[in-house]
């Protein structure tokens, strides 16, 4: 069976611990978790700390976890309402995505929220 690595941005809300829980459930996955914190209690992930804010910072994942095959992207910058939410996690999505383009192994990009 093919081993597929997860990296899920986001990792440690909401929905991103809910994949994680379910990806750590099947036999082929590795999970890695981004947060700005890369800190988290899930048995069998793994944590990075990344600020998806800065590029420079999300940057820095690629090297971490140059295996990932699949990433999810899970992350959202709360603001008052929707008109301020979407430029800055329009940012965020395009700088991780940037920092992950050049993943040997990467075979798919799924947009959860964001």
């Amino acid at each position: 069976m093919k081993r597929r690595v997860a990296l899920i941005l986001g990792g440690t809300g909401i929905t991103g611990r809910a994949l994680a829980a379910h990806l750590t459930s099947q036999p082929d996955w590795e999970v890695v978790s981004v947060s700005r914190r890369g800190e988290g209690d899930q048995n069998g992930v793994r944590y990075l700390s990344a600020d998806l804010t800065d590029p420079d910072s999300c940057r820095g994942i690629l090297p971490q976890v140059p295996d990932v095959t699949q990433v999810f992207y899970t992350a959202l910058l709360n603001a008052p309402t929707f008109l301020q939410q979407c430029p800055p996690n329009a940012a965020m999505f395009r700088q991780a995505i940037d920092a992950l383009a050049d993943a040997p192994k990467l075979e798919h990009v799924c947009l959860v929220q964001g």
